[in-house]
This record gives C-alpha cells, sequence and structure tokens, in this order.
C-alpha cells in the first residue's frame, strides 16, 4: 500500500499535468496569429547533448537470493535528447528522453548459508535511469541570436539496477526495476550558430517517484538536471 502522502502528490501532480494541456491547447489557438508578421522558423528541433545531473537519494536495492545494498538511481552523468514541433513562434509540443547510467566496484562478502565465513570477491552494481517526458514547450524568439525557453514536462522514470559477481564463492547476476511518475520543469537559452544549428544550455528540476527507503515505502529522487548540446532546426 503507497503512503498517503505519496498518493496525494501524485494525483497533484496528475492535475498540474491536465492543467499544463489545457493551458497549451488554449496558448496554440491565441499564438496562430504570430505566425504571418515575424521571421520564419522551422517546424521541427531535435536537441542531442550531455546531461549532468545532481545524486539527491539513495535507494535501497532488494535483488533477492538476500542480496541487497544501497545505490542511488539517479547518476550525475547522462545523455538527453528532445525532439520538438513548433505550433507557431511560441508554443511546442516537445517530447524528451534521457539516460543516466553508472557503474560501481566494491568487494562483496559472499556466504551461500547461515553460520558460514563469507568469502569476498569483487563485484559491481549498474543502475541506470530513463526518464520518457513530454509536455509544451515556450520559445521567446526575437531579433537577437539568443532566444529563451521554457518547459513543462510529465511522463514516467523508470529504473533498473544489475548486480554482478563472479568468483570462487558465487558467480551471480541479480536485476532490480522501478517505474513511477516523474516530472521536468524549467528552462534555457538558444545560442544561434547558423541557420540550421544552435548551441543549448537548459536546467530543470526532475522529481523521479523510483527507488525504495529501508522500510519498503516508495522515495522521490529530488533531481535538478543541467544540460548542454547541439540543436538543430
Amino acid at each position: 500500500m503507497c503512503p498517503r502522502s505519496f498518493t496525494a502528490g501524485v494525483a497533484n501532480l496528475k492535475r498540474a499535468a491536465l492543467l499544463i494541456l489545457v493551458f497549451t491547447i488554449g496558448c496554440a489557438r491565441w499564438t496562430l496569429a504570430q505566425d504571418s508578421n515575424s521571421r520564419p522558423f522551422s517546424r521541427y528541433e531535435v536537441f542531442g547533448g550531455y546531461l549532468a545531473a545532481g545524486q539527491t537519494a539513495y535507494s535501497d536495492l532488494q535483488f533477492g537470493n538476500g542480496v541487497s545494498l544501497q545505490s542511488g538511481f539517479s547518476t550525475t552523468h547522462g545523455v538527453e535528447v528532445s525532439f520538438a514541433y513548433n505550433f507557431n513562434r511560441i508554443l511546442a509540443i516537445k517530447g524528451d528522453f534521457s539516460l543516466q547510467p553508472h557503474t560501481e566496484n566494491f568487494t562483496a562478502g559472499i556466504c551461500m548459508q547461515a553460520g558460514c565465513s563469507p568469502v569476498f570477491q569483487g563485484a559491481s552494481v549498474n543502475p541506470r535511469l530513463f526518464n520518457f517526458l513530454v509536455g509544451p514547450e515556450f520559445k521567446l524568439r526575437n531579433h537577437t541570436l539568443f532566444t529563451p525557453f521554457a518547459h513543462g514536462l510529465t511522463g514516467i522514470a523508470h529504473a533498473t539496477a544489475t548486480f554482478s559477481t563472479a568468483g570462487p564463492a558465487a558467480t551471480l547476476s541479480l536485476e532490480n526495476s522501478e517505474t513511477g511518475f516523474s516530472v521536468a520543469i524549467g528552462g534555457g537559452v538558444d545560442i544561434r550558430l547558423s541557420k540550421r544549428f544552435s548551441v543549448r544550455t537548459g536546467v530543470d528540476l526532475n522529481p523521479a517517484w523510483v527507488g525504495r527507503d529501508d522500510p519498503g515505502a516508495r522515495t522521490v529522487l529530488k533531481n535538478v538536471r543541467i544540460s548542454a548540446g547541439i540543436l538543430l532546426h
């Protein structure tokens, strides 16, 4: 059973996502007149770049077979790609995907039965955090090289982790996964290099409801994502 605070938080975020959708539809109709008297713009934009994120929480990873450890699903490095369709100069619908993988190597004490002396051998855990998000993006296009933007995205986060060890005591490969609600709210600026290319930098808040604490309750990863890369338009 989910804690009441967690259920209420998800319900509030779902209501916020619905309000964002309604606001997006209203803005699309309100801003259509902006296109006719302004400089041409591309209908499609594709972004790809590097992502840095804060690692704000650890999860209690339960792999079964008596194997459990603490590690962060969220990682400090990753990649981000996005695709946007511009309805007009101001409003776009944006799909965003990010991946944050990392590897931790350590020495594990393996004991195959109660009361035995553990045998120490090398082990590793490979957590990965995926975000699949969609929502409106708003741009303040102007006659300079700088185009500020803001977005409000919602979707799901999927986190996986693989524990593996190989040695004289045992050879194991076990997996753990979580899927939950995710949000990204923030913005940044595009710096135009040419007609087809811009440099994009951005930052957003990215809470993701994946992971578990020691008692087994769902936790929230309160990430801050910083990205930089190339925008094709």
